[in-house]
């Protein structure tokens, strides 16, 4: 006898948490008793699907995402989570192809959803004409919708009279749609003008945009000033030269971090183009593991921690590296350029002993006037829409940099982002020579490289490296004085 509405999903909760919490056994189990029940329902197949990719049973979760569609080929989100799949498999031409299937046989109440997908899939490969392509079918849909406006500017190069400002100043003075995103517009107009040099316009809609996201945001700085102290309280006490604790695996991680578009995405564009590189982008592994074993209410749990590392355990090298799906086994080198890691350095230090850090850094106003130009889709950057709460993020950043540099000297490398930028193939051998590897003349070619590419920085990062974007706060240093005159420079 099939479940009540209440059952299932009083059990699909269930499920869920073990699969929140790495449990994915657990979840499987459950996810399985509930379709010998109910055999076709498709949701409960795309759930055991999503559950077995986490897992890295790639071969099931493709089997189980393709059964889901054969029991509703309407289905739209088990086709993107297929494609999705591809990707991770490294299978881009057949992850579009699976999208372009879905889009011809969609009905027209998800075609919006399914070229949203095609848009940023192809973004995200540095297939710029063919996104372009999939964003103007969305307007033509509707012309208003404020995501395909913001992604259009993100791949566009304006110039003075593009068409695109007009249509965007004109959808601006209209008012008259319907649409509550329209911080979207004011983004995309700030970059039109700043790259058609009318800083004073410019300055004005990136003010306009980020009021409306501060508006919406509910971030609290305060809890992120919590976590640091708590950091800085569990480690002041601890002696690194004590501790070397084994993680019993042969791979070894490169961790890339620092501010956002402090240069991140690049240098991991830069050395995962080496032949022997994997790379993994922005993972969260440590951030998951730390905040599951050793985090309570946003806090460092000095006792818990304390207790294991004087006990050798090393459950956070375990889970991140049961994170590290299979196929890539033939690969010994990964980089996760998670920029958060940066508050974990003293558990990369004891928990990943082959481990390298590399810190990229960068003029702080460029950094910070670069954060306020931009939308994150992650709710952790909501910090981002405020000056004052920018710059404060940065000072933190700062400050727990430096204790790590003092905890553990000569641990962490950093990179200039304007010494790379000025002095590439330099800078690029320096690198790739600290990360302890041989030189690959791929380095130097980073823009070619094929990794899919999901941050904001995807377009810059599939670009020759240029310094146009040097002092570039020097545009703004009127307009944004308050951010600037925070920082503690």
């Amino acid at each position: 006898m099939k479940k009540s509405n209440k059952e299932l999903e009083q059990r699909l909760n269930e499920a869920e948490k073990f699969r929140r919490d790495g449990k994915y056994q657990k979840s499987i189990k459950i996810i399985l008793k509930l379709l010998k029940e109910d055999p076709d329902n498709y949701f409960l197949l795309n759930n055991l699907a999503i559950t077995y990719q986490l897992n890295n049973q790639f071969f099931l979760a493709e089997n189980f995402f393709k059964k889901t569609i054969s029991k509703n080929v309407k289905f739209v989100d088990a086709y993107i989570n297929l494609s999705k799949l591809k990707i991770v498999e490294e299978k881009n031409s057949e992850a579009l192809k699976i999208l372009e299937d879905c889009y011809r046989n969609c009905e027209q109440k998800s075609k919006l959803k399914i070229l949203f997908e095609l848009a940023h899939t192809n973004r995200s490969m540095g297939n710029f004409e063919k996104s372009k392509h999939y964003i103007y079918e969305i307007l033509k849909i509707d012309e208003y919708e404020p995501f395909a406006h913001k992604l259009l500017s993100s791949i566009q190069n304006y110039k003075i009279n593009d068409p695109h400002i007009k249509q965007l100043e004109e959808i601006i003075k209209l008012k008259k749609n319907n649409h509550l995103n329209i911080d979207n517009y004011y983004f995309a107009l700030g970059k039109a003008y700043e790259e058609t040099n009318k800083f004073n316009l410019s300055a004005k809609h990136y003010l306009k945009g980020n009021q409306i996201r501060k508006k919406n945001s509910k971030f609290l700085l305060s809890e992120f000033k919590n976590l640091t102290e708590s950091i800085y309280s569990s480690f002041g006490p601890i002696d690194f030269k004590k501790f070397n604790i084994s993680n019993n695996s042969d791979k070894k991680i490169i961790f890339i971090c620092g501010m956002p578009r402090s240069g991140t995405t690049l240098t991991e564009q830069i050395i995962s183009a080496h032949k022997d590189v994997y790379a993994t982008g922005e993972n969260n592994y440590l951030s998951k593991s730390v905040f599951k074993n050793y985090c309570k209410n946003i806090i460092l749990d000095t006792y818990e921690l304390h207790n294991d590392l004087n006990l050798g355990k090393n459950y956070v090298a375990k889970e991140y590296f049961n994170n590290l799906d299979s196929k890539k086994n033939y690969y010994k080198i990964f980089t996760d350029k998670t920029y958060q890691n940066f508050l974990w350095i003293g558990f990369i230090k004891i928990f990943f002993p082959k481990s390298v850090v590399i810190n990229c850094n960068r003029n702080p106003k460029d950094v910070c006037l670069s954060i306020f130009k931009n939308t994150f889709k992650d709710i952790g950057m909501n910090w981002a829409y405020d000056q004052k709460d920018i710059a404060t993020y940065y000072n933190i950043y700062s400050e727990i940099i430096n204790f790590w540099e003092r905890k553990i000297p000569n641990f962490i490398i950093n990179l200039n982002y304007d010494l790379l930028i000025s002095n590439p193939e330099k800078e690029i051998k320096n690198l790739i020579k600290n990360c302890g590897l041989h030189w690959d003349d791929n380095c130097l070619s980073h823009h070619k490289n094929k990794n899919v590419i999901k941050t904001t920085s995807s377009v810059q990062a599939r670009k020759k490296i240029y310094t146009s974007s040097k002092n570039s706060y020097l545009n703004y240093e009127k307009y944004f004085s308050e951010m600037f005159d925070a920082l503690n420079l």
